[in-house]
């Protein structure tokens, strides 16, 4: 019987290892090798625990001894087996062909030997022995790879995060013409992936590919190109001109569908999420996974979109089978239980979903509860309470002690209730979450907390914004929430998130802004742009409650400009970034002495107010104990009080004017 035909009889890896075995002492020439290790790898479950395979030493021998002397085709072949089975033994026969391509010129290197090459480095990422990406050979054979092993090579390199394979794309620009809607969707995926921007060329040459034939792609592919577009931020003639294309509505699992509501929300293309959603509880049984639930419903209430039975259904599905469960393993920050809380709670507040459903109410306490079990086993984890921590613990990769700045822009302790600390924080310091960089110049609030507190070393780590509840930008004043233990922080996320945590402020703009002592609403969506925020109709629902107090005036002194101005108390319902300044400013009221949203004032605020106008004066937030409403006030420091004593009241005739 021929050698092939004999592997074809072969129906799982059992029957083919004892014909391999039959073999004993007969050795295989080459082609009957790979031909064999072709088809073992092929009978192996793609989900199987390939890593237990033990190849026969005879034919592992065999492989070895052909090596040298393989077409490139042969070595590409190997490899994609080799990369499938997994093991030890496969991982030898990998370095050792990664070894050999390395000693070969890279004129002449077969390119589907790279990029099988490159594919099962990826496959086999962890584990030992290490096998050596071939990145220097797959950089320089990409602009001769076919679409398939280009793309194949750059998902590898996607995956190793190998940006110096990714930064040639330039090579193969000419070729993307040919290339499918599933070969671009592999691409953009791979940089997206590695946080690694494509040149506009490239971008436009696989964004074109996607597009031009995009009814060829399958559900994933579409999720794939989708999220890859809102990862890198593609501009918005790419965006438009595939959505125009795309087969939104053939969406075929959870997780395309989950990415794809979030790639468009990120993508500020709201106007598609309803016939999505609607599409998806219609055309067939909807199953999601419990973070494919939790990322959907963020995806709706950030694009400020409600569908009252998606959220029931979710509701529903995340409550049985242990969803929450399994949304606190999956995510020990607690972030997506959090997403849940803050999408149910914004949808009540501000898109219309009933506020008095009992059945949300209920749902709502049992994250509530999910979030302050898994705080605690975090507590648990980290092996000692705060309360239990030997005075002189220390944190192995703390700075070192430094000493504070004198007078009064120093941060100080207003109050603490049970492992809730409220601070004072001065104007120059920043609040130095996971989102701070080395090298800023501004002063970290969490060095002052170590200094001030016995803290837990785990509740300091970036990975939990070291204990803050939420942020406060470097040049504004006022009181922020720390946490000192995990369970503490994790019921503060849920109050914020159910917009149950007050956060007031005063503030101090241009312009008379009325009328006085009257609640107005500013409901103006935000874009985030450039690390800043910016008003568009197509943007994330913001909401600032606006209570004007008085309408001020000053006289042009010492080079500072005469104007009106209107100091208000401001009560924040959602917390996007620089929202109360971005949203003022695009009302015609930029807040006085900030930089980025006032710069045409700026020269002239600066003369009387040294910084941004705007301080956190008042937090209000549930105790942990017992229930009770927990307030903490703090006045306006003197460098505001003294700006502010420097305007007036105006008269009737100013008002006139």
């Amino acid at each position: 019987m021929a050698w092939r035909a004999r592997l074809a009889k072969a129906k799982n890896v059992a029957e083919l290892l004892t014909l391999l075995g039959r073999q004993g002492g007969e050795p295989l020439d080459a082609a009957k090798a790979i031909s064999a290790l072709h088809r073992l790898a092929s009978l192996v479950p793609e989900k199987d625990d390939a890593a237990r395979l033990k190849l026969p030493g005879h034919f592992q021998a065999d492989l070895e001894r052909h090596l040298p002397w393989c077409s490139g085709l042969q070595l590409a072949q190997q490899a994609w087996a080799l990369g499938r089975l997994g093991g030890p033994q496969a991982r030898t026969l990998l370095a050792r062909i990664s070894k050999h391509l390395k000693t070969m010129n890279v004129a002449v290197v077969h390119p589907a030997a790279v990029a099988s090459l490159a594919h099962a480095c990826a496959r086999l990422r962890q584990g030992e022995p290490a096998v050596e990406f071939p990145a220097t050979a797959a950089a320089a054979c990409l602009g001769r790879m076919r679409p398939q092993d280009a793309a194949l090579t750059l998902w590898a390199a996607g995956v190793l995060r190998h940006r110096a394979v990714l930064e040639a794309t330039p090579l193969m620009a000419s070729a993307l013409r040919r290339w499918t809607p599933q070969h671009a969707a592999q691409a953009l995926w791979s940089f997206g992936a590695a946080n690694c921007q494509p040149d506009p060329a490239t971008l436009q040459g696989l964004v074109e590919a996607a597009t031009r034939r995009a009814d060829l792609a399958n559900s994933q592919d579409v999720a794939n190109t989708l999220w890859a577009l809102a990862t890198l931020r593609a501009d918005s003639t790419c965006c438009d001109n595939y959505l125009q294309q795309a087969r939104l509505l053939d969406l075929r699992s959870g997780q395309a569908l989950a990415n794809s509501m979030w790639a468009l929300t990120t993508l500020n293309h709201p106007e598609y999420l309803l016939p999505l959603v609607e599409t998806a509880l219609t055309s067939r049984p909807l199953v999601l996974k419990p973070q494919e639930w939790a990322n959907s419903l963020w995806a709706l209430a950030a694009a400020g979109v409600h569908h009252e039975a998606f959220f029931d259904f979710a509701r529903q599905q995340l409550s049985q089978n242990s969803g929450l469960e399994e949304l606190a393993r999956l995510s020990p920050s607690g972030g997506l239980l959090g997403n849940v809380a803050w999408s149910f709670s914004l949808a009540a507040q501000l898109l219309g979903r009933r506020g008095t459903n009992t059945a949300d109410t209920a749902f709502l306490s049992e994250v509530r509860a999910a979030m302050r079990a898994l705080g605690a086993r975090l507590d648990a984890q980290a092996g000692q309470a705060p309360d239990e921590q030997p005075e002189e613990a220390k944190d192995e990769d703390e700075e070192p002690e430094v000493g504070m700045p004198e007078g009064r822009n120093v941060p100080h302790i207003v109050s603490e209730e049970g492992d809730v600390v409220v601070v004072y924080k001065p104007a120059g310091w920043e609040v130095d979450g996971s989102e701070w960089k080395s090298g800023s110049s501004a002063l970290r609030l969490s060095v002052f907390l170590r200094q001030a507190l016995i803290s837990s070393r785990s509740i300091m780590e970036p990975s939990h914004e070291r204990g803050f509840l939420h942020r406060l930008d470097v040049s504004s004043s006022g009181l922020v929430l720390h946490a000192r233990s995990f369970e503490a922080l994790l019921d503060l996320r849920w109050q914020q998130d159910t917009h149950c945590v007050t956060r007031e402020y005063l503030v101090l703009v241009h312009g008379h802004l009325g009328p006085l002592r009257q609640v107005r609403t500013s409901d103006v969506p935000l874009v985030e742009r450039s690390g800043g925020s910016a008003a568009a109709s197509n943007g994330r629902p913001a909401r600032t409650l606006i209570y004007p107090v008085a309408w001020l005036t000053n006289d042009a002194s010492n080079g500072a400009r005469s104007g009106s101005f209107s100091l208000l108390a401001i009560r924040l319902v959602t917390g996007r970034r620089h929202q109360i300044r971005a949203q003022l400013s695009s009302e015609g009221h930029p807040v006085v002495s900030d930089a980025r949203y006032g710069r045409d004032y700026l020269e002239s605020d600066l003369r009387w107010c040294a910084r941004t106008f705007i301080h956190r004066g008042r937090l209000a937030f549930t105790s942990m104990a017992d229930g009770r409403l927990v307030e903490a006030r703090f006045p306006l420091p003197e460098e505001l009080h003294s700006a502010l004593a420097s305007l007036h009241v105006p008269s009737d005739a100013d008002l006139e004017a």
